[in-house]
């Protein structure tokens, strides 16, 4: 007698509708290829500019210029969402902007120039992200959203950890601009992948179709009565706002101290820009599940706090080995900045508010990210690295009072979600 033993099928569908599968993969490939580019040259950016004479104030000035020109073209992206083919073209076209100017890059030797260089690559990075994002989100599967923008967001992390860990070696073994060579080598033969390997553009789904009779449609069943905002979601966006801040400070010029404070070497510097990303894969998983069976304010509450002494630890480190353990724990707030504190807001904002409320984080999110540069130039400039690193731990120490604050006002008042929003 013989017993078999019959296992549950997997399910490998990623959460994309089976006619999009392919493409899916294709993109997923591509956005890996393009970390791979970005840990190559990003971390070295910062160290390449100060290297060159120029001030931590004068390059804060430049980081929020950079910045401004993201949140600009954030807003020409609107016209380019709906028709697939323009998409493919923008996407191509963004990797080879890229590509010149990470190879400009280690030959700048001006402030203008590198002004320049840093607004075309972070505008251009920044289109490719989002049409790539939106892109996905068009061929997921009904109720699979989380799970294939999960799976989508981990190709950048991959390709991230896997080149930064040979970041150093590559520094040592060859000359200082093979990295940027090597970068805009991988960003062509992305452009090239991308335009032989994305197809079948003519077959449009109900989500790629558009018509001005579906605006109007929706719009008659929109909801008439202005959105009245309750005290908690303002407390919540401007805990956000707090905590962007705080965490883009430091992030700025994280890389700096590890030159210029800790003595690092090209080994070292690769190992810690590699172990930041580390639990950033897992965190991302893990969190979409068990923020579903536990109280989402606490573990967000806790996840900003740690965040915070993230950057309390990196003030007080001067040993290159200690970096390592405290660069581990970036990954929190990466987690907790795209996972918690959305579904936090999703959980309490009906559906109908949901989408302007999340585009008020977004706007207030930029706000910050265009603020911080020029501040921690500043702090650095006049107090120093560390000062920057605390002043980065107290921000986001206030977000989780914030959040604190916020879960005991929810529990004490209680109010029907409907009725929080009315």
């Amino acid at each position: 007698m013989s017993l078999k033993l019959r296992l549950p099928r997997r399910d490998f569908s990623l959460g994309v509708e089976p006619e999009h599968r392919i493409n899916f993969i294709w993109l997923w490939i591509a956005l890996f290829m393009v970390f791979v580019a970005q840990g190559l040259t990003l971390p070295l950016f910062p160290v390449r500019i100060v290297e060159k004479g120029i001030s931590l104030q004068q390059y804060g000035v430049l980081k929020s210029v950079a910045s401004l020109a993201v949140i600009l073209t954030q807003i020409w992206l609107g016209r380019f969402s709906g028709r697939p083919r323009d998409r493919k073209f923008i996407i191509i076209a963004s990797l080879l902007i890229m590509a010149p100017a990470v190879i400009i890059f280690p030959r700048a030797e001006t402030m203008v120039l590198f002004g320049v260089l840093l607004v075309f690559h972070g505008a251009a990075f920044n289109v490719l992200r989002t049409l790539t994002t939106t892109w996905v989100s068009l061929w997921a599967q009904e109720g699979e959203m989380g799970r294939m923008h999960g799976i989508f967001r981990i190709s950048g992390s991959l390709g991230w950890v896997f080149v930064t860990v040979f970041l150093g070696f590559l520094l040592d073994r060859y000359a200082y601009g093979t990295t940027y060579w090597l970068a805009a080598a991988v960003l062509v033969g992305t452009a090239v992948f991308i335009a032989l390997g994305l197809k079948g553009f003519d077959d449009y789904t109900r989500q790629d179709t558009y018509t001005a009779t579906d605006d109007i449609d929706q719009a008659q069943q929109a909801v008439i009565e202005p959105f009245v905002w309750p005290l908690e979601i303002k407390l919540l966006l401007l805990a956000s706002m707090i905590f962007t801040l705080g965490q883009t400070m430091g992030l700025n010029l994280d890389v700096i101290f590890f030159v210029q404070e800790l003595g690092v070497t090209n080994q070292q510097f690769g190992w810690l820009a590699s172990l930041q990303a580390w639990f950033e894969m897992p965190l991302m998983l893990a969190m979409g599940i068990v923020s579903d069976r536990f109280d989402v304010v606490k573990m967000l509450t806790l996840g900003v706090f740690v965040a915070g002494f993230r950057w309390l630890l990196l003030s007080i480190t001067t040993k290159a080995v200690w970096a390592y353990g405290v660069q581990l724990i970036h990954a929190v707030g990466v987690t907790v900045a795209e996972v918690l504190m959305v579904t936090f807001i999703a959980r309490i904002v009906p559906g109908q508010y949901l989408a302007q409320v999340l585009g008020w984080r977004v706007a207030t999110g930029n706000m910050a990210v265009f603020m911080a540069p020029a501040l921690a130039g500043v702090i650095g400039d006049y107090l120093g690295l560390r000062a920057v690193f605390r002043g980065s731990a107290l921000l986001v120490f206030l977000s989780a009072c914030i959040i604190y604050g916020l879960s005991r006002r929810t529990k004490e008042v209680h109010p029907p979600v409907e009725d929080l929003c009315s």
